[in-house]
């Protein structure tokens, strides 16, 4: 088979062994830090034997130079794109708090004609989560502290609206 000079998302479609491959998914977890996202998601991946691409993962790295604004999500973007086109579903893990963030999610699925599967995970048991919270910033204090996650919960994580940011399913991680 040989390309006739098609580039860019789309080269998928033109390829005839991807009709042969099932349809591969980008499942998105989503929320605030201490939720309970990374273990649901790693719990997945593991099942589906799917690619996990967590975000704190590849910003940790360059978090000494300062504001990353979107780069992680961005550089997670491309690489889910590179393992959707091998056949691979992808698991992202990520607090993903702006609408800008999803749409890169919904964008790449929407242009690589995938499933994208969204969960936002919630813990609606304050006391839960400031107590998962501490126990994760004493054993690593270079994760976010309690006072961290209300800030980002009050001034930056925007609420999920399903006509930007795509449908979802609400995980109360308190509840099993």
């Amino acid at each position: 088979y040989e390309s006739r000079g098609t580039t860019g998302l789309n080269d998928h479609r033109r390829r005839p062994y991807q009709s042969m491959v099932t349809m591969n998914r980008l499942i998105v977890f989503a929320g605030l830090p201490g939720v309970g996202k990374t273990h649901l998601a790693r719990q997945l991946a593991a099942t589906l034997h799917a690619v996990y691409l967590r975000i704190d993962a590849l910003e940790s790295p360059f978090t000494p130079f300062g504001d990353l604004r979107d780069f992680g999500y961005r550089s997670a973007s491309n690489v889910a794109q590179e393992n959707l086109l091998l056949g691979h579903d992808v698991i992202i893990d990520a607090v993903n708090p702006l609408h800008c963030t999803r749409a890169l999610f919904v964008d790449l699925a929407a242009e690589m004609d995938i499933r994208l599967i969204q969960f936002e995970c919630v813990l609606r048991d304050v006391d839960l989560h400031r107590r998962r919270v501490s126990q994760r910033h004493r054993s690593d204090p270079t994760t976010p502290n309690w006072d961290d996650v209300m800030r980002c919960a009050c001034e930056l994580y925007q609420q999920w609206d399903e006509d930007i940011d795509g449908k979802r399913v609400v995980v109360d991680t308190a509840l099993g």
